[in-house]
């Protein structure tokens, strides 16, 4: 082990069968090191085995658990306290509008793709990216998931814990992922129920952590009024969010896709509250407007031109099918 110019203890060699690769990021204790735009790889390379043992500056030893991600020309390579987390799903939602299909199954049951339904490429991309442990949050129909709980299990190599919503078809998502609360401090991957995106979302939120939340953003897309738009401030996070905004003057549309740090777990979760219990019809969205008004910080991770699709009515169905067609 030697210390790199940046002051972290760095893998030098590795056993038999890893080699060393060009790192463009390295994120150990919260503090993150980039290769800047023109300037090249970072200063040293990492030979990666999936955890290593040493010693940091000021002392201590120290086994670390590195979670890589490619990107062009090398990889990004997390160290550290943030290695875990677990995926969750929000799929309560009963889909009004996708009747006749969800007379008898919640949205996430809808298939796509032959028998694949939405539910199943949320699972498929969290698995992907490592994250085997998911939460699902139920509440519609909420059998037709229990049902299918032990098959997807075994599909998509996930262990699944059910997390029950009984006021689903009379309160709106604020509620929803309140509920699965004490899940947070785990760190948390969350996905909507009814969105259909390629894997390459989770790896783009996984590869840019840092802010305690960090929002997958489209900022390619045309907007209208329906979106859910978002409007940063000077330093690139979070100052708006919600549906109701000229679209002309957002910066982007929040895709539903989430990645929540294990600190943020309490004053999230109060925000959560607080907007439910201030009105039950509103958005977890909201409640991310409520973390932000009380002094929060919230990133986001523009997804670059990504083809998905948040499935609401018939005909968002059928982009939805084409759409899964080519992943």
């Amino acid at each position: 082990m030697v210390t790199s110019p940046c002051g972290f203890a760095q893998a030098v060699s590795a056993p038999l069968g890893h080699v060393p690769v060009t790192v463009l990021a390295l994120r150990h204790d919260d503090v993150v090191h980039r290769a800047r735009e023109g300037l090249g790889p970072l200063p040293f390379a990492y030979a990666a085995p999936a955890a290593y043992g040493g010693v940091l500056p000021g002392g201590g030893s120290v086994v670390a658990r590195a979670r890589i991600g490619r990107g062009g020309g090398g990889v990004v390579v997390d160290l550290g306290e943030r290695g875990s987390m677990i995926g969750m799903v929000l799929a309560a939602g009963a889909g009004r509008r996708l009747r006749p299909y969800t007379d008898t199954l919640p949205k996430a049951l809808v298939p796509v793709d032959g028998e694949t339904t939405i539910l199943d490429i949320a699972l498929r991309n969290l698995a992907e990216v490592g994250l085997t442990d998911v939460v699902i949050v139920v509440g519609y129909c909420a059998g037709a998931v229990e049902d299918r709980k032990a098959a997807l299990e075994e599909r998509y190599g996930v262990s699944i814990t059910l997390v029950h919503n009984d006021k689903a078809e009379e309160w709106n998502n604020a509620y929803s992922m309140w509920l699965a609360r004490e899940h947070f401090s785990k760190g948390v991957l969350m996905v909507n129920g009814d969105t259909v995106h390629p894997v390459s979302v989770e790896k783009t939120l996984l590869a840019n952590r840092g802010p305690d939340i960090l929002l997958a953003v489209d900022d390619v897309k045309t907007l209208a009024d329906e979106e859910m738009k978002v409007i940063l401030d000077g330093e690139g996070h979070l100052k708006t969010i919600t549906k109701l905004m000229d679209p002309s003057t957002a910066n982007g549309e929040y895709i539903g896709a989430t990645l929540i740090e294990p600190a943020v777990a309490g004053p999230l979760a109060d925000a959560l509250k607080a907007t439910w219990e201030r009105d039950p019809d509103l958005y977890y969205e909201d409640g991310y407007q409520e973390h932000v008004n009380r002094g929060g910080r919230i990133g986001v991770a523009p997804i670059g031109e990504v083809e998905w699709v948040e499935v609401d009515n018939h005909d968002d169905l059928e982009k939805a099918r084409r759409i899964a067609k080519g992943y």
